[in-house]
């Protein structure tokens, strides 16, 4: 079985052979200062596909930058400075940094539950 290579291309997150066709287009009436519908006149394509692309290139663009940053393996991970302390705090918060984000958990916490709010922070490994 043979693919295409614009089936290709849009398995790897390239855009498709329309949207390629599209992008230049859009580029040419940013810089042509007319109004979508003398443009669209002038260029010969349906004003309603101009309006479609022209919301779809950016939406399927921003969508693609969103499973690329989501891809398995390309997660980058810091080690971070511990400290350990012989007793925790009796009855003081204890703070957990993670992703960005700061955990505060009550001394007195169920650890069954603080595993599974720290797997749901991490998501799917």
């Amino acid at each position: 079985m043979t693919v295409s290579k614009a089936k290709l291309a849009a398995q790897n997150g390239g855009p498709t052979p329309t949207e390629r066709s599209w992008i230049p287009i859009l580029a040419d009436w940013k810089k042509s200062g007319l109004g979508v519908r003398e443009f669209c006149r002038r260029r010969r394509v349906r004003e309603s596909a101009f309006w479609f692309w022209r919301k779809e290139i950016p939406e399927r663009e921003r969508r693609r930058r969103e499973r690329r940053a989501a891809a398995p393996g390309k997660r980058t991970f810091r080690i971070l400075p511990v400290r350990v302390m012989e007793t925790p705090p009796a009855k003081g918060p204890i703070e957990i940094l993670s992703g960005g984000r700061t955990l505060r958990v009550a001394g007195d916490f169920d650890p069954v539950i603080l595993r599974k709010v720290l797997s749901v922070l991490e998501g799917p490994r």
